[in-house]
């Protein structure tokens, strides 16, 4: 990342907030999030939630494939993880520019309106800190990917074979 100019890094840490903004509000406005809620600490249930977001941008064959080989599952989730987290995480510009887009993504976030008015802070910070611990983690993919599944099994056995649910 040190070939960028300032204004270069600027560009890069507006386009990335704004799209971790979408990514994180999308989330929060779907009729899943408030059912995992439900069940789920904000944190996990963020987690979950954004992973049914990616999830939902395969076909239903496809979801079902992953649901029955965990193989193609990790080959999908580590995608996942190096396209929204570059693997140079110990170069302190990177650890700045990821300071910078975290703050914009909870200012933005905090702004909106509708946000101040229908949800917690606390609860929507949570929400932000599991999204960034789910791509920046193996593990925590694969501890999401099973309470994705067993909520799926217990609780909204349809899921795997639906599009993503907005309210």
């Amino acid at each position: 990342m040190s070939a960028h100019t300032p204004q270069e890094m600027q560009a890069i840490v507006d386009a990335s907030a704004e799209a971790w903004n979408l990514f994180v509000r999308t989330g929060l406005e779907t009729s899943i999030y408030d059912q995992l809620r439900q069940v789920y600490l904000p944190r996990e249930a963020g987690q979950i939630c954004l992973l049914h977001l990616y999830l939902s941008t395969f076909d239903t064959a496809e979801r079902q494939s992953m649901h029955r080989d965990s193989e193609l599952f990790l080959h999908y989730a580590s995608g996942f993880i190096k396209e929204l987290l570059p693997t140079n995480h110990l170069n302190p510009e990177y650890r700045q520019y990821n300071q910078k887009v975290f703050c914009k993504v909870i200012r933005r976030i905090m702004r909106h309106n509708s946000y101040r008015q229908s949800q917690d802070a606390i609860e929507i910070t949570e929400y932000i800190l599991g999204a960034l611990e789910l791509t920046r983690s193996m593990n925590c993919m694969i501890l999401t990917w099973d309470r994705y599944r067993e909520f799926a099994h217990r609780h909204h056995p349809d899921l795997l074979y639906q599009s993503m649910l907005i309210a």
